[in-house]
């Protein structure tokens, strides 16, 4: 019931804004006891669902960055691979409090955006693969894609697309890795989910709502990733103290 309920909060806010669901619901969910593959099977029907929705919104605009489709796939596969070799507790609650504070960092010093979005914009077949191995094992790759799309695309239109269709082809991939490696199980309870992230959506677009500002979200955000990067960095140390503490008793 709690996971379902974080589920609608980040798809509300995503439904808002754009961008939510991966960015908040990942943290959130670990943070809430859940093992990363289970958290990866509640996000990503919904990821989907909101990504199609979203394309099929901005069907009047168009991006060049689909063509790029098969070096994004083989990303996401190298992020696996990575993350198959640091399936310890402590591994993944020092990855996601590293992810965390970077992306903090990333949004708190003035101008650094603008400047990596002009490299980005630059170098983009680098940038498109080195996020997808980012995604594939941290499940946070739309930090850095939704500041390549905004520094690319002015147009807000045409980021949003970028974003969704990146967005798409991240979880259309993970998902299908998901279920090569038979650990698709988790993927039910997303799928369970579908029927609320579609009613949420389809309400928020008939409506013009904003919660808040869109500067104020980006602040908070920013706060967001700062707490979330301290919580994890705790997290991380406790569980290598018990560790070091079982294994002395040993």
């Amino acid at each position: 019931m709690i996971v379902f309920l974080l589920l609608g909060v980040c798809v509300l806010i995503q439904s808002v804004y754009g961008v939510g669901l991966l960015l908040f619901g990942t943290p959130i969910l670990l943070l809430s006891g859940l093992e990363y593959l289970t958290v990866l099977g509640a996000l990503l029907p919904s990821s989907i669902m909101l990504s199609l929705f979203q394309i099929v919104g901005t069907s009047s605009v168009s991006v060049k960055e689909a063509k790029m489709g098969p070096i994004v796939v083989l990303g996401i596969i190298c992020g696996f691979l990575i993350l198959s070799q640091t399936k310890a507790p402590f591994q993944m609650s020092l990855i996601m409090a590293s992810s965390m504070f970077l992306a903090a960092v990333l949004r708190s010093i003035p101008g650094v955006i603008d400047r990596i979005g002009a490299w980005l914009s630059i170098h983009r077949l680098i940038f498109h693969f080195t996020n997808a191995v980012f995604h594939g094992f941290s499940n946070l790759g739309g930090t850095l894609l939704t500041i390549y799309s905004t520094s690319v695309y002015k147009e807000q239109l045409l980021a949003l697309r970028c974003t969704s269709v990146f967005y798409l082809i991240y979880a259309a991939s993970q998902i299908a890795v998901l279920l090569i490696l038979g650990e698709g199980e988790g993927l039910l309870k997303g799928l369970l989910f579908l029927p609320v992230t579609a009613l949420i959506y389809i309400t928020i677009s008939f409506k013009s709502v904003k919660l808040i500002g869109p500067a104020l979200f980006s602040r908070l955000t920013t706060l967001f990733f700062w707490l979330a990067a301290f919580v994890f960095f705790v997290k991380a140390i406790m569980i290598e103290k018990q560790f070091s503490e079982f294994f002395e008793w040993v």
